[in-house]
């Protein structure tokens, strides 16, 4: 019996074009970019615009990976969204994407665990694989933080604020460092 092995086939990024960087967050805030830097080594984040949603930049990260592993949409078994900012409750974001991928033979379900919530996709992802359960599969880390915090009210702390960011990720298979900074999309296949 042959025994199947998940790889990472493709990847594929979004991030969204405004850019708040450690000065901005300097201009109202008790802080600055080198007390930033030095506790993060973060220089500057992504904001997501007006109406921009996190199925957005999945959708956009997903078509980069499907192209980096040269395959369709139709090519994938299921795809696997890690968020803690979905959309709307129901249905789950991934099956937004999934429609506008036009991927209409994937299973496609959320998961939600924050910053663990990419790794336990990629588990998931690669149990499924290896499993035999499912031959390609797509998973996207996708985040809109921007949307539930105030980064100019009252109650913005420095210790918080600077780290969030909105990004997209996709993959096939594993792993992936984790930073607020970056964004990928991998394709998992056997």
């Amino acid at each position: 019996m042959k025994t199947l092995r998940a790889v990472i086939t493709g990847t594929g990024s979004y991030a969204p074009s405004r850019i708040m960087t450690n000065d901005d967050f300097a201009a109202y805030l008790d802080t600055s970019d080198s007390w930033i830097r030095e506790r993060t080594g973060i220089r500057e984040r992504r904001i997501a615009a007006e109406g921009e949603a996190t199925s957005d930049l999945a959708v956009e990260a997903a078509k980069k990976a499907l192209e980096s592993a040269d395959l369709t949409a139709a090519d994938i078994d299921g795809i696997l969204l890690a968020t803690a900012t979905p959309d709307i409750a129901f249905p789950s974001t991934a099956c937004l994407v999934q429609a506008r991928l036009g991927a209409t033979r994937a299973f496609a379900f959320d998961l939600n665990a924050v910053c663990s919530g990419f790794v336990y996709a990629m588990t998931v992802a690669k149990s499924l694989v290896e499993t035999g359960a499912a031959r390609r599969l797509l998973v996207i880390g996708s985040e809109v933080m921007s949307r539930s915090l105030d980064c100019i009210g009252p109650v913005y702390r420095r210790s918080q604020s600077h780290h969030y960011q909105n990004s997209e990720s996709s993959r096939w298979a594993f792993p992936r460092k984790h930073h607020w900074c970056e964004s990928r999309t991998p394709v998992c296949s056997a």
